[in-house]
């Protein structure tokens, strides 16, 4: 059985861990997808920050972005025993 958690990690305090230890006793595979976009920022705003980054380093940003464009990495493991 699997248990999917959509918290901050943050969020999580010591009865919740209390709760999570417990499902993994019973062995229950815990996930906990953190949110990963937050609310945006129009366009319009971010135009004052223009040119801020070297052309070098937005190049560098395009080829990595264009190289991992597939890959999905949103759960993070926690040591919980």
């Amino acid at each position: 059985m699997q248990a999917v958690l959509n918290v901050k990690l943050s969020d999580i305090d010591d009865n919740f861990m209390t709760i999570i230890k417990d499902l993994i006793s019973k062995e229950v595979e815990i996930v906990i997808r953190t949110p990963i976009h937050s609310k945006g920022v129009p366009g319009v705003q971010m135009l004052n920050y223009a040119g801020f980054i070297p052309p070098d380093d937005l190049k560098m940003m395009k080829e990595a972005i264009e190289a991992d464009c597939e890959r999905v990495d949103t759960i993070e493991k926690i040591n919980v025993l």
